[in-house]
């Protein structure tokens, strides 16, 4: 191999190892692995530093699958859709898109098997499903998806939060509603009691389900007010409330967060999937990942995603100072300013 290898040059390796130590007897079983895992045979990437290979998940060695993808909802075209295998949206390259500017079509081959899946469609947000294929299936395979009420493509819009100030390197609140864990909003100061109001526009809507992302992006070397922006982890969202307001005389655009707003959820200080459930030693991307929760049915105009902690300061495990390094203090408060911002990348509502 290369003194510089990507993944694929890792197959090959493995793959030329099989036939020349075992005569390739294993080549299946090889390719079965490596297929499944979006190495396969049409896998491409440049270099070691690729951020954007591009998966395949076929066989040389099977009677692969193929597979056309239709989001459907009703009453609606879903078009510009993406799909991405695998649990993460963010800095992925999908296998299947409804894009006609690209030269990705809706059809993809795999391996048969199981596998996850992420759809992105603008104006329907972020939703995940399972699937499994079989040997030769020949299938168009719908997935459902329902209006995002919070979408900035369907013209929904952030009317009032508490945004980092100019010059720090926040990120507007209309990230949190761009349908993309590829950005997020943050705000600075007391974490507790940060909010992001939305008008879900076109009238009332009957919400009954949220869903909530404190996905972080990669370090940034410098944004458009010359300011590093190190993302650092427990700066992500952890516990929330969700509010709503239907927009009345007394309060016609229900600009004030603290009057016409009822809470309808508040989210759990712990739980096993979502933001609550990072544990020791720090919190990992499979924990920000974006979460569908339950709401009490409420028929709103707007709904505000209210604060109550971020990492730093609603994980117990992440403060006091468990090592016995004097030079370094590891507990997350005083050792950090990771309790002075907080960061979401998702907001989206659904309903009826």
């Amino acid at each position: 191999m290369p003194s510089s290898v990507n993944f694929l040059d890792a197959r090959d390796a493995y793959l030329a190892a099989d036939r020349m130590r075992f005569g390739g007897a294993n080549q299946r079983e090889l390719w079965l692995a490596f297929s499944r895992r979006g190495m396969g045979e049409g896998a491409t990437s440049a270099d070691s530093n690729d951020r954007g290979p591009v998966p395949n998940f076929a066989s040389p060695r099977e009677r692969n699958a193929k597979i056309t993808f239709q989001p459907t909802a009703p009453g609606s075209d879903v078009r510009n859709f993406e799909v991405y295998v695998g649990r993460y949206e963010a800095r992925a390259v999908p296998v299947a898109d409804g894009i006609s500017a690209t030269s990705t079509t809706r059809t993809a081959t795999f391996t048969p098997g199981t596998y996850e899946f992420v759809v992105r469609a603008p104006g329907f947000g972020l939703h995940r499903y399972e699937r499994t294929f079989t040997t030769g299936q020949v299938a168009t395979v719908d997935l459902p998806v329902q209006a995002n009420l919070a979408s900035l493509a369907r013209g929904a819009k952030t009317i009032a939060s508490s945004d980092a100030s100019s010059g720090t390197g926040g990120s507007s609140a209309s990230q949190l509603i761009d349908e993309t864990e590829g950005s997020n909003w943050r705000a600075d100061g007391r974490v507790e009691g940060k909010q992001v109001t939305v008008n879900l526009l076109g009238g009332s809507h009957t919400v009954d389900r949220v869903t909530v992302s404190a996905f972080l992006r990669p370090q940034e070397k410098s944004n458009k007010f010359g300011v590093t922006d190190t993302q650092g982890r427990f700066s992500a969202l952890r516990q929330f409330k969700i509010l709503t307001c239907k927009a009345s005389a007394a309060n016609a655009n229900c600009t004030n967060p603290d009057r016409g707003f009822t809470t309808v959820f508040t989210s759990p200080e712990t739980s096993d999937t979502g933001p609550a459930s990072a544990d020791v030693p720090r919190p990992v991307a499979p924990n920000l990942q974006f979460q569908r929760y339950d709401v009490r049915n409420t028929t709103v105009t707007h709904v505000q995603l209210r604060v109550i902690s971020n990492q730093c300061t609603g994980e117990p495990a992440y403060q006091g100072d468990p090592d016995a390094d004097p030079t370094n203090n590891s507990d997350c408060p005083p050792g950090s300013d990771e309790d002075r911002v907080v960061r979401a990348a998702e907001l989206e509502v659904f309903g009826r």
